[in-house]
């Protein structure tokens, strides 16, 4: 196997490819542990995603052992969950707070601190989204009159008591002439009565063939008047 080598490489050839093993190897943990650095974070921007790629291609290409290539394999493992995990985010359309400020950051100052945070860049912009709000507003209904309206007077109503509502007199004279033309009848009635030499039977007196309803009544008129005649009261 030596000769093999011997007669492939050069002696000269041979000790670069040695030197350049070594210095790999010598450059793989720092690399590794840079793609594990960024993998970490929680930035999701295309930049960060760049970055962790060009790590892993250079990983890749410095794994030379079985080692390094397990190493290798696991920094690209979690490079795609990662981005798995912030494709389905990005689905659901779900902004984490640590990403809003991370963009607000990017966008208006600096991660560092190397520079303010340029408040009136912000403002500028959110003064720009409101008033496109507010001119959405000028679809009201109606007019925008300001014209001073006269004030109608209202007439307050008396309102009358239930006291005030009374006919005593008219409910009096109802009921008198009432009385008065049930006791003419009566009177007629009994002069009638009276004028016969024959009495009359109670049935005829009180039963209407044609009319049930008022044979009731008839009946129950008697009652009455037996009852007043019992007291000692005018029939």
């Amino acid at each position: 196997m030596e000769k093999r080598n011997s007669k492939a490489f050069s002696k000269e050839e041979y000790e670069l490819w040695v030197e350049t093993r070594k210095q790999k190897n010598k450059d793989f943990l720092p690399t590794y542990e840079a793609v594990q650095t960024l993998i970490q974070e929680e930035s999701t921007t295309i930049d960060n995603f760049k970055q962790i790629l060009d790590e892993v291609e250079r990983l890749h290409e410095l794994a030379a052992t079985a080692t390094e290539q397990v190493l290798d394999a696991k920094a690209l493992s979690d490079f795609v969950n990662k981005l798995l995990v912030s494709i389905k985010s990005s689905g659901n359309k779900e902004i984490s707070p640590a990403s809003f400020i991370t963009g607000l950051l990017t966008k208006y100052g600096d991660k560092n601190g190397s520079k303010p945070f340029n408040w009136s860049a912000l403002g500028e912009n959110v003064v720009g989204i409101c008033n496109n709000v507010s001119r959405s507003c000028c679809t009201m209904v109606g007019p925008m009159d300001v014209e001073m309206k006269t004030k109608k007077v209202v007439s307050a109503k008396r309102k009358r008591s239930a006291a005030d509502v009374e006919h005593p007199e008219e409910l009096k004279n109802a009921a008198t002439e009432e009385d008065s033309a049930t006791d003419k009848n009566v009177a007629t009635m009994f002069n009638i009565m009276k004028s016969r030499k024959k009495p009359e039977k109670v049935e005829n007196l009180i039963m209407n063939k044609d009319s049930y309803a008022q044979t009731g009544e008839n009946l129950f008129a008697l009652f009455i008047s037996g009852e007043r005649w019992e007291s000692g009261s005018e029939i």
